[in-house]
This record gives C-alpha cells, structure tokens and sequence, in this order.
C-alpha cells in the first residue's frame, strides 16, 4: 500500500500565567500572609503596571471559568473563624491593582465581609486602596458590585444544561462554549454533538435576540464610531467561537 504525504502541521504549548495565578489564588487563597503578593508579583511578571493592566482581564477570566469549590470563600476562612485577621485574595487584587480580577471577587462568597477584612499587620483592602490612591479601586470598594446584576469577568451565562454551559464574553463579543468531558463518552461524538448545540441555538429566535441585545450594549460601551456586525433580522454575524474542554470534579 503506497502512503502520501498530504501535509504537516506543529502545535506550539503556551505557558499560561493567568490560568496559574487564578488556580493559585483559588488553592492557596486560605493561606496567604502579608508578603506573599511581593514574591507573586515576581513569579507572575506583575510588576511593571504595564503588565499588570494585561494579566487583570485574563486572570478575571480565567477565575471565572474554573470549577471552584462549593465551599471556597474569598475570606480564605472555614465556618466560625470569618473574622479572624488573614490576608485574603481580595488584599492581593487591591495591592496589585487588579480592578476587574478584584470586582469578580467581590461578587463571590465572602467578598463584601472582605473588604473589610484586615490581615495580620491589621490592614483591610479598603484601607490598602486608601493608601495607594487608587480612585477607581476605592470607588468599586466603597459601591461594591451587585453580584445578580454584573456579570463576573464581563461573562453572562446565557444558556445551560447539565453538563454544558453557553457563554457571552462582553469584552469580546464571542459566545464560549464550555462542556463536561467524560472519559466514557467518544471525543469525536461528544464534539459533533457541542457544534449540533451551537447550531441549534443560533437558530433560536428568543437566543439570537438576546445575543443582538449583548452585542448592541457592548459596542456602545466601547465607542460610538466602532462598526457594529450585521445584526439583521435574517441571521446574526458571530465571527468567532471558543470551546474550552474542562473536566470537572
């Protein structure tokens, strides 16, 4: 049997820092102490502001898409021990100046009752805020988020079943596609069957509305001048689509 070449192609592996400061912040949250933030800002490049300002989205993001545990808190603290003085991961977001990463936090368990939480040298996050003269970080301290109301790391959930979750990213427009992977079940199934969704819900009028209205809000957000997509009565222009596999616990 005579074989043909028909073509080649490479995959490069990104080391993600973001993905690795959210998953770390999530694990070692109940652990932290005042200085841990200077040995982290080294480890994950976050002390240039510059820097700072790119890992604030994609940490928020990468956050919001993990599986958290059901009895994670921003407090860091076990039932019956809430108040007791810790550096928690809302003190990190406010010493880094992370608004959008300190926002998702705050609209998690536990973030109103950590702002003002002080940690070992007797120090809140609101006071942090304070000291640094961050307008934008003590403003969002002072008038925290309503968490049914803003969407976390600018995702709303816009559709769900059991064991797949349908996504609008606001900052970029895109619908994410996250799904449950089952060793038991066929990858080339399971796939064929995650595009079928995508499909279906773009043909659902009720959806589709509801996606245009997103789209409408977020180009208006942005500037006015920017071009907005063909949003006709026909059909709707999604010009791209993420699917993360994740498996969960």
């Amino acid at each position: 049997m005579q074989l043909t070449w028909v073509g080649g192609a490479s995959i490069e592996y990104v080391h993600d820092d973001a993905q690795d400061l959210a998953e770390h912040i999530i694990i070692h949250g109940h652990r932290l102490n005042a200085m841990d933030h200077k040995e982290l800002s080294s480890l994950f490049s976050l002390c240039q502001e510059s820097s700072r300002c790119a890992m604030d989205r994609k940490v928020a993001l990468a956050m919001a898409n993990l599986d958290i545990p059901p009895k994670w808190n921003v407090l860091g603290s076990h039932h019956g021990d809430e108040l007791s003085p810790r550096e928690c991961p809302l003190h990190l977001a406010v010493r880094w100046g992370l608004y959008r990463l300190a926002e998702l936090l705050l609209c998690q368990p536990g973030g109103l009752m950590a702002v003002s939480l002080p940690n070992e040298e007797g120090v809140t996050p609101l006071q942090l805020a304070q000291n640094t003269g961050n307008t934008e970080l003590l403003e969002l301290l002072n008038n925290p988020p309503n968490p049914l109301a803003t969407p976390p790391a600018g995702l709303t959930q816009v559709w769900a079943d059991r064991s797949r979750l349908l996504r609008f990213c606001h900052d970029t427009g895109n619908l994410t596609l996250t799904v449950q992977q089952n060793p038991r079940w066929c990858l080339v199934e399971s796939e064929h069957a995650d595009i079928l969704l995508l499909r279906n819900r773009l043909r659902d009028e009720n959806f589709l509305r509801e996606i245009k209205a997103f789209r409408r809000e977020r180009v208006e957000s942005i500037t006015e001048k920017e071009l907005v997509d063909d949003l006709a009565d026909t059909g709707i222009n999604l010009q791209t689509f993420s699917c993360n596999l994740l498996k969960w616990s």
